[in-house]
């Protein structure tokens, strides 16, 4: 994957990509809250950028590969990559959500990652809009919409209840990003995208 990398982004992403790699191995006997903030933190150093910018597309859900080698992307690609970032840890997958909100001050549709330390518990939520790890009852902010993992999905009928509505084999873009197994150039050859480990 390295070698993909460094022909499509350049070496630096190359060098990005297996920092992140070296950093989730060095990680992997901590506290889970510990590797929740360092994995939320890492993340969220990359640069914020519309899939327009970047990919040419108007709604495009990158892999951890494109989303570290280009240096940057969208709220979906923040949440997916520290989704499959601490998964790689050892969390367990029913215990993470990738969540649509709405982002209230913006007036936008927005994604967090939620992570349930219990089934019935209200989660703590990973964002890249606020950096701290907060949970759902404080970030009055974001109202849910539905979430997913990789089995199932579920729709909000309040802030903190959601109901289940099935599996997620139906959800086009999970299924697309799934299944992709080679990074996607950008569209545009991005300044940042060359820079120094993040």
């Amino acid at each position: 994957m390295h070698e993909v990398v460094a022909q499509r982004y350049g070496a630096a992403a190359s060098a990005r990509l297996q920092h992140w790699q070296q950093q989730l191995q060095q990680w992997q006997s901590l506290a889970t809250s510990t590797q929740l903030q360092r994995v939320n933190d890492l993340a969220n150093q990359m640069q914020s950028l519309t899939d327009q910018a970047l990919w040419g597309s108007n709604d495009y859900w990158a892999t951890t590969a494109e989303f570290v080698g280009a240096g940057g992307g969208d709220c979906e690609d923040f949440s997916i990559a520290k989704f499959d970032a601490l998964l790689q840890l050892g969390i367990a997958p029913q215990q993470l959500r990738l969540v649509y909100v709405k982002a209230e001050q913006l007036q936008e549709y927005h994604m967090v990652l939620a992570y349930y330390p219990k089934p019935d518990a209200i989660p703590l939520l990973l964002d890249n809009l606020n950096p701290a790890i907060l949970s759902a009852d404080k970030r009055p902010d974001l109202t849910p919409v539905f979430s997913f993992n990789a089995a199932q999905l579920w729709l909000n009928v309040n802030r903190f209840q959601s109901q289940s509505v099935g599996n997620i084999n139906n959800f086009s873009q999970w299924q697309q990003l799934q299944h992709r197994d080679q990074p996607r150039l950008p569209k545009l050859q991005l300044p940042f995208a060359q820079g120094t480990v993040r």
